[in-house]
């Protein structure tokens, strides 16, 4: 799991693709073996300091529900659902079982069936699977859409404000805090990687260094701060401050390397 949060930001296609065209296969090959080896070594790291207890019990919350993945379960979270009681065709009332709703949103259907001795049986018909995992899904995205809605509007006003020739100037070729700064900016810059790459070829024309460019991408990329607010619905802090630290060590890690080999 922790590998998997770094890399599928930092390793997607679409970016491996895009640095092959715009700069070129070495340039694509150094980052895609950086980002290989930050991912997998800071993910084995993490998971063995304990940083899953840093997960918010909300997104466990639909793996350990079997009440919305299995309809055989006797108990359940969702609430438990007794047998009804049956009667016999000597009393005049039908029965009246007590159904309790469903946590995933729908509520069970009750069907009473009649035997052939005249016992009326009532029995629950559970959703189909396709509605409980629809109810699921919609109340993850009720959960995630304000964090969502923040980065948008934060992210926009940030990068509408943020031009590119300030960014060359700060981030220019000779000078030593060129690459601490470009991966600093890559987080508030809120940019998909598709778009960045294209973005970065403009810079380095303009005078950016390129090893500043390979921090620009990652910090972008790795830890937008649409992304961060979108983690912090799952995590806690300590493994936000975490994952923006692995990230913000990555980018300015591989902008001096690349520097110092090329």
């Amino acid at each position: 799991m922790m590998v998997f949060l770094f890399a599928s930001p930092l390793l997607n296609p679409v970016i491996i693709g895009l640095f092959v065209v715009t700069f070129s296969l070495k340039v694509a090959v150094f980052y895609f073996m950086i980002a290989m080896t930050v991912s997998v070594v800071a993910g084995y790291l993490l998971e063995k300091l304990g940083f899953e207890r840093y997960v918010k019990p909300e997104a466990y919350e639909a793996v350990q529900s079997s009440g919305c993945g299995s309809s055989s379960s006797k108990a359940s979270s969702c609430g438990t659902k007794e047998p009804a009681p049956a009667t016999t065709s000597c009393c005049t009332a039908k029965p009246e079982p007590a159904v309790e709703t469903s946590c995933c949103g729908s509520e069970p259907e009750v069907k009473v069936t009649t035997q052939c001795d005249g016992t009326l049986t009532a029995t629950t018909v559970e959703p189909s699977r396709w509605v409980r995992i629809w109810h699921s899904t919609w109340k993850d995205f009720k959960q995630v859409l304000p964090y969502l809605l923040l980065g948008i509007v934060i992210g926009s006003f940030i990068y509408g404000f943020i031009p590119t020739d300030l960014i060359a100037k700060y981030a220019g070729e000779g000078k030593w805090y060129a690459i601490p700064v470009a991966a600093v900016i890559g987080i508030p810059l809120y940019i998909r990687a598709e778009a960045v790459i294209p973005l970065s070829a403009a810079l380095v024309k303009k005078g950016m260094a390129l090893g500043s460019v390979m921090a620009l991408i990652i910090g972008s990329a790795g830890a937008s701060l649409t992304e961060v607010i979108l983690l912090k619905s799952l995590f806690k802090t300590p493994m936000i401050v975490a994952f923006v630290s692995v990230i913000l060590s990555m980018a300015i890690g591989a902008g001096f390397l690349y520097n110092f080999m090329f």
